[in-house]
């Protein structure tokens, strides 16, 4: 197939944690792709401030990625990459930087972006060359917030690479986490 027709599609996230929701919609945004960058946005005051607000050590943006990439490992359309926020101002602020960094990041080749409808309008601003799909997050009723504030009870929406990692502190506390 001729490069500049390859349909490069990408999809953000914090993946904090990641679990079936996630998968889910990378699945469904894969099969519109050739192929699909999966990116791991992590600004770390961030992600460690969540993590300690719900009482869990910091899940590092390597564990995120790495427990993606063995999730996909068998799918060849799905790269999964790495983007450290930390500098970037806060949420909407800097998103002029951010797009910038996430094209370096993606090597300048996507042209159509995953999201839900709340980030349409900054889609069509700052990747203007890029076809938006908007996917509805509630058909999979679950966050990564919810995650982090209950892993006990929600363990089973957790992705399986990530598992251990929750039942380790699960069993380690003893408690209703």
């Amino acid at each position: 197939m001729d490069n500049s027709k390859k349909i490069i599609g990408a999809f953000a996230g914090k993946f904090l944690p990641p679990h079936i929701g996630h998968i889910s919609q990378i699945e469904k945004s894969a099969k519109e792709c050739d192929e699909l960058y999966v990116v791991v946005c992590d600004n770390t005051e961030n992600s460690k401030r969540l993590c300690a607000e719900a009482g869990l050590p910091w899940i590092t943006p390597e564990m995120r990625v790495n427990w993606l990439r063995e999730h996909f490992k068998n799918n060849k359309k799905i790269k999964v990459l790495l983007m450290i926020e930390d500098g970037i101002p806060a949420f909407p602020n800097g998103l002029d930087i951010w797009s910038k960094k996430f094209k370096e990041i993606t090597g300048y080749k996507v042209n159509k972006k995953f999201a839900d409808e709340t980030y349409r309008e900054l889609n069509e601003k700052y990747f203007p060359e890029c076809e938006f799909v908007c996917f509805d997050r509630t058909v999979i009723n679950i966050s990564g917030t919810e995650v982090r504030n209950n892993p006990k009870e929600n363990l089973d929406k957790i992705i399986p690479e990530a598992r251990q990692f929750f039942e380790n502190i699960i069993n380690k506390n003893n408690v209703n986490l």
